[in-house]
């Protein structure tokens, strides 16, 4: 547990430093809708695997 936490812990510094640096980014209209298009792709993507999977991990868990 003590060496999960110490691998994840610089992602997560990173993620909250970025998401604190990225605040007046989060007001324009158009930086909304490109993370909205984004995570609608990478749901799109998920399903696509989940319902098509022995297709989609011929190449390996991992490729897109």
């Amino acid at each position: 547990m003590l060496a999960f936490g110490l691998g994840t812990l610089p992602n997560l510094l990173a993620a909250g430093w970025i998401i604190a640096r990225s605040g007046s980014w989060l007001h324009l209209r158009a930086m909304r809708f490109a993370t909205a298009v984004l995570l609608a792709g990478i749901g799109v993507v998920g399903i696509g695997r989940a319902l098509f999977g022995s297709i989609a991990t011929m190449h390996g868990a991992f490729c897109f």
